[in-house]
């Protein structure tokens, strides 16, 4: 069993970004989420906005 820092819930648009900054910082995060696969069927979601795609490559995490 590993531990880390920071435990997110939720690999959303907050969840990645609140990750990716803790990344920056050097913070060790592990983001966990309900979803089995990367499978978008049945979900609301449709992936990320361009807005959001744009901040993270603003921050240079974008293409991880």
């Amino acid at each position: 069993m590993q531990s880390h820092a920071v435990l997110i819930a939720g690999a959303g648009p907050t969840g990645l970004m609140l990750a990716a900054e803790l990344a920056l910082a050097k913070i060790d995060v592990a983001i966990v989420e309900r979803r089995a696969s990367q499978a978008l069927a049945g979900s609301r979601a449709g992936g990320l906005h361009s807005r959001t795609m744009e901040i993270l490559d603003q921050r240079g995490v974008g293409d991880r």
